[in-house]
């Protein structure tokens, strides 16, 4: 019996991996199809089937295709698998796009939430991300001090620690995490921003704190008498 076709995307390549499963069948001999299909465009696209075979001599088969991303971020593209079995009456087809309820989501950002920044207090920004499977991200953070309009790449290390994802997988959902000491000397109205990354995305996506205060600045040099 067939399987519905899963669905995994690839956050390293930026592909999408579509795979048919199919169990139980004799003889070996099936044949399986892929193609894309965008308007009256029918493309046929590479697979690679394999086979396992079962203890009363019947054979399973997993058929994986893989294509980029932004091939099918039209909503019309559609990507369609058939299979067809000496025991069958005739082939069976199941199509695939990205407004199927199954597919993938694009990412949402919600507001980095973050605290009153106490000098020698650890603060933690923290930002959800939501709609989409969590394995399939990818997650930078980038800091930016007043008065500088370059933003540089934030390494987690002795200043700043950028644990793994906070993942949600049952609810599509995760939570990145910054975590630093601020000092007034140098993070008074520091800004970081979350930037996110997704192969269904053209471009990364991303959310700022906005310039950040922390609490006792003093001016250097000043003295108190």
């Amino acid at each position: 019996m067939p399987q519905p076709v899963t669905i995994t995307l690839c956050c390293d390549s930026g592909n999408v991996l579509f795979s048919l499963k199919l169990r139980s069948f004799y003889p070996k001999e099936i044949q399986t199809e892929w193609h894309l299909i965008a308007g009256k465009n029918k493309n046929k696209l590479p697979s690679a089937p394999s086979f396992t075979k079962n203890p009363d001599l019947t054979w399973n088969i997993e058929s994986n295709s893989t294509i980029p991303g932004h091939r099918i971020k039209d909503p019309k593209s559609r990507v369609s698998v058939t299979w067809k079995h000496e025991t069958m009456e005739g082939p069976e087809t199941q199509e695939i796009s990205v407004l199927d309820p199954d597919f993938p989501r694009a990412p949402e950002l919600g507001e980095i939430l973050s605290p009153r920044l106490v000098p020698g207090k650890e603060a933690t920004l923290q930002c959800k991300i939501s709609g989409c499977h969590p394995a399939a991200l990818t997650v930078s953070w980038y800091r930016r001090e007043e008065g500088n309009q370059e933003w540089v790449p934030v390494s987690s290390g002795e200043k700043y620690k950028t644990p793994r994802l906070r993942e949600d997988y049952k609810n599509f959902s995760c939570t990145a995490i910054l975590s630093f000491t601020p000092s007034p000397l140098t993070d008074n109205g520091v800004e970081f921003i979350c930037m996110v990354g997704h192969p269904t995305l053209e471009r990364s996506i991303w959310r700022g704190t906005g310039p950040l205060r922390v609490q006792g600045k003093f001016c250097a040099g000043t003295q108190w008498g």
